[in-house]
């Protein structure tokens, strides 16, 4: 199968995405201020009554009984969307819309925070991350049926537009030179919702986190 890679490569290190610190995770206060109109303005018109996005906190943990480090994720999604039941994997935030919208099921989107695929989180500069997120998260798309439309790699980040017979999927990983894990926005769009990816994409690239 022939794959359409445009890779872009960044040089300049301040173009890393920055976690906020625990402190605001303590005290309740958002992580960040989002600029949900700037995402709202690419929403196609066909969408635009569906997909109105507004900024929303959600906070995860990383043991999965609910009683480790919270992390809490800022990030700006459509209005009516719900939380998602995930098993008790409490570090994997999954949201959508309701059962009773018109587009449930056509969209998935989620949040995790995440170390190394053995639980083992330790600290590692940007080339190792770097490279755990192509082998873990990035490589599993290189399969027949999937197509890479853009893949732009930066020293603290990476994203991903994807392509398959039926749906497109935007996939954003990020993290810190010397952090102990690294974080994913994922969305899926079926459909007629797939022209809404740029949203999804500037959505992602705007989360901000709070803790460990």
């Amino acid at each position: 199968m022939n794959r359409r890679f445009i890779v872009v490569i960044t040089l300049a290190a301040a173009c890393g995405k920055k976690d906020d610190g625990a402190e605001n995770a303590k005290s309740g206060k958002p992580a960040a201020t989002i600029d949900v109109a700037g995402i709202n303005a690419l929403v196609p018109a066909t969408l635009q009554d569906e997909l109105v996005f507004e900024q929303r906190e959600v906070v995860t943990d990383h043991t999965g009984g609910g009683s480790g480090p919270k992390v809490r994720f800022t990030v700006a999604v459509p209005k009516s969307w719900e939380r998602k039941p995930y098993g008790i994997v409490d570090d994997f935030a999954a949201l959508g819309p309701p059962a009773s919208s018109k587009l449930d099921g056509s969209i998935q989107f989620s949040l995790k925070s995440a170390c190394k695929q053995d639980g083992i989180c330790l600290v590692q500069d940007s080339k190792a991350w770097a490279e755990l997120a192509d082998k873990e998260v990035f490589a599993t798309y290189r399969r027949d049926g999937i197509v890479f439309e853009r893949d732009e790699v930066r020293p603290n980040d990476r994203l991903a537009i994807l392509r398959s017979d039926s749906a497109r999927y935007v996939v954003y990983v990020w993290w810190q030179d010397g952090g102990k894990r690294y974080r994913i926005c994922w969305t899926k769009l079926s459909g007629a919702v797939q022209v809404a990816a740029q949203a999804f994409e500037k959505s992602c690239r705007a989360v901000a986190v709070a803790g460990e």
